[in-house]
């Protein structure tokens, strides 16, 4: 099935994920936080939020332009992404995300 073109470039509707501090706690113990970095793990102290936290309102996004690509999702190679943080996390919030393909390509070889 042929990839749908136009979507290069195009923005997403933007989305919105309200989170808490146990959304944040949760995130590090996943991501493997220590007990070194309590910081991030014990609401006592805190929490601070991973920067690398930026990258969990991005995934309905980016499956949603994955999906109306037209491609075959078990086919697809997701080559890479950026994400731009404007400063520090609160302990609780909401995140607000728009996504935005740069480009597809078709790695097949002949």
């Amino acid at each position: 099935m042929p990839f749908d073109m136009s979507l290069v470039g195009k923005a997403t509707p933007p989305t919105s994920l309200p989170y808490t501090w146990r959304d944040a706690v949760l995130y590090a113990l996943g991501v493997g936080a220590k007990q070194s970095e309590l910081d991030y793990l014990y609401e006592g102290r805190g929490p601070h939020v991973l920067p690398s936290f930026a990258v969990v309102p991005k995934a309905g996004p980016m499956f949603d332009l994955l999906r109306r690509s037209g491609g075959d999702l078990a086919m697809l190679v997701h080559g890479g992404e950026r994400v731009r943080i404007h400063g520090a996390f609160p302990p609780a919030g909401t995140l607000h995300t728009t996504g935005v393909s740069k480009g597809m390509y078709d790695m097949r070889r002949f």
